[in-house]
């Protein structure tokens, strides 16, 4: 299993400071995640792994658009790359020679080029210079056939509560009480507008509330009695509202 990793707020231990090495033949919007998937496999061979944790840093988002030619890198081969990890295999003895060969393998294939190849050899020898000691290498067992899974062990999990240091936000009041219950209705109300309502200030609250519901519905609209552009809000009153028919309307 992997999972897209970039560089926001990510931290490297020492045993995988090689994978600090940051590709540079491929679109700056891609090189992070492209790197995250490349380093991911390497992990593999030291008994690493990626472990995600809650948010330490906040930031805010501003609509802003680029052009899909900056992340054609990452989207158009995402799925070409993780396979190619996947079945990619090598004898080499020690750590820092099997990255250059997976380094050199992902140029043959078309992920990056040359120039992160040699990159790649370059960052290594620094390490090496400063004193870094390559982890150990250790026995590889994804070869091996596991154990299948039948109907009657399938279980379905459902969080009763998720604390809301996870959204990345902080938040007030029952909301992170609601995402279990939210979770189930995903499944009935995927392709539901939602339209709020809120009497409170809007400062925090439509912020915590697009990313809850965000989750859950097709679109979040956020009305409040006073518009905020920077957060997408809507002025509307409450009565007006109610105009909008065939849609869940939520108050707050």
């Amino acid at each position: 299993m992997m999972a897209p990793v970039n560089s926001f707020n990510t931290l490297f231990q020492s045993p995988a400071f090689w994978g600090l090495m940051m590709p540079v033949s491929v679109s700056s919007m891609a090189a992070d995640v492209i790197r995250g998937y490349w380093a991911q496999r390497i992990l593999w061979e030291i008994g690493g792994y990626v472990a995600f944790y809650p948010p330490t840093i906040y930031r805010k988002d501003y609509i802003q658009a680029y052009p899909f030619a900056e992340e054609k890198d990452l989207h158009v081969n995402v799925g070409r790359l993780i396979k190619f990890l996947n079945e990619w295999r090598s004898n080499k003895r020690t750590l820092f020679e099997k990255i250059l060969d997976l380094s050199y393998a992902m140029a043959e294939e078309g992920f990056w080029t040359e120039q992160d190849v040699r990159l790649t050899a370059a960052w290594l020898q620094d390490l090496l210079a400063v004193g870094y000691r390559q982890p150990r290498l250790m026995s590889l067992e994804i070869d091996r056939q596991r154990a299948t899974i039948g109907e009657g062990d399938m279980k379905e999990f459902v969080p009763k509560k998720l604390p809301s240091v996870h959204l990345g936000v902080d938040e007030i009041g029952t909301v992170n009480y609601e995402i279990g219950n939210l979770i189930k209705w995903r499944k009935n109300f995927g392709n539901v507008v939602m339209i709020m309502h809120v009497s409170g200030p809007v400062d925090r609250t439509a912020l915590e509330w697009r990313l809850l519901y965000g989750r859950i519905f097709k679109t979040v609209i956020i009305l409040a009695e006073q518009s905020n552009a920077e957060l997408a809000v809507e002025r509307c009153t409450l009565s007006h509202a109610y105009n909008f028919q065939s849609t869940m309307i939520y108050t707050s």
